[in-house]
């Protein structure tokens, strides 16, 4: 299980309604990874903030600023190991302007070569009042060094295209972001283009810079987005977001229980011993005081056990689990009998 939850104070543009991406690696920028077979993801964000009107009539009626209120709520299911189907709501509300939209997507990997990795996500939104929207986002990410004594750099590109009714949706956002463990500074540069790709046809332009912090499966993520819009106005408004993302994984593994009983060779009775079993996903170490004991809930799959009593040879021997009960018995012999190397069972 794993659960995030990200901190936001945003700046945004005088647009009702941010762009909404599935955003996992920055604001904008969608990612290219993907969850492990049998992984559910859900997602929620609530955004609450004010913006300013400008307009006469609107500003007389409903004061100087408007409050407005924003919901996503997402969840995703790896089907194979590269392979996602996703599906999500957003609902957006600012006094008399609010709407409703439903998405469907299904994400896959394409071209991803060495350090580079890409997918494509087909998306189809339902909007309340308008005709289904389709689009497809295309991320790509790199990270271009790997060694230990140049900082692990990952660049990050995502492209949304598609049509709906009011025109052609081409959408563009870039990200740059230090991967350090537990500290993700970020800068993101986001823009769309109404009819071409040009420097006249951009509108919404944003750039954002930020700081996510990891501590265990804790992620908190802050960041300032200034629009580069009429920037000389400084006619900012504010953005307060928060969201949690809780996975599960459905396929669990079947477990085991392992009876052990710890016998002196010559005579047969048991013995008190220290065991240590490892494996893959499990590391204990267990006192058994009358040499009769049990270690429940080991995932199957292969382990080694080591035994061990001061006045007998250390015994380590390989284990396997693929059961739902397991019956071992092992045999130690005291140091005086034999000298050097471990005893047989």
């Amino acid at each position: 299980m794993l659960i995030y939850f990200m901190l936001i104070l945003a700046f945004s543009s005088n647009y009702l309604s941010p762009p909404f991406l599935d955003g996992d690696t920055g604001f904008y920028t969608s990612s290219t990874s993907f969850n492990k077979k049998g992984h559910i993801k859900f997602t929620l964000l609530e955004s609450y903030g004010s913006k300013e009107n400008k307009d006469r009539i609107v500003k007389c009626l409903y004061g100087p600023r408007q409050s407005h209120n924003q919901i996503n709520l997402n969840a995703s299911y790896s089907i194979f190991r590269y392979v996602e189907l996703g599906t999500g709501i957003n609902y957006f509300n600012m006094r008399q302007d609010n709407f409703k939209e439903l998405f469907l997507k299904t994400k896959i990997p394409f071209l991803s070569l060495g350090r580079i990795k890409s997918s494509i996500a087909p998306y189809i939104t339902f909007t309340e009042g308008e005709k289904p929207c389709f689009t497809a986002n295309i991320d790509i990410e790199t990270i271009p060094f790997t060694r230990k004594s140049l900082p692990s750099f990952l660049i990050g590109q995502s492209v949304n295209i598609g049509r709906k009714k009011s025109g052609n949706i081409l959408e563009f956002s870039s990200l740059l972001s230090l991967e350090t463990g537990r500290f993700q500074p970020f800068i993101e540069f986001y823009t769309e283009f109404s009819e071409r790709i040009s420097s006249s046809f951009m509108a919404n332009t944003r750039f954002c810079s930020g700081l996510g912090l990891n501590i265990g499966n804790l992620v908190l993520r802050g960041g300032v987005e200034i629009p580069l819009e009429d920037y000389a106005e400084r006619n900012f408004d504010y953005r307060f977001t928060g969201g949690i993302n809780y996975l599960f994984d459905t396929k669990r593994k079947p477990k085991g229980k392992l009876n052990i009983t710890i016998l002196d060779k010559e005579n047969e009775i048991a013995i008190p011993a220290t065991i240590i079993i490892k494996g893959k996903e499990v590391e204990s170490i267990l006192e058994c005081q009358t040499g009769i004991c049990i270690i429940e809930d080991l995932p199957f799959g292969f382990y080694t056990i080591e035994i061990e009593n001061p006045e007998y040879q250390r015994l380590k021997r390989p284990l396997f689990i693929k059961e739902k009960s397991v019956d071992k018995s092992y045999k130690l012999i005291k140091k005086e009998e034999k000298k050097g190397g471990d005893s047989p069972e």
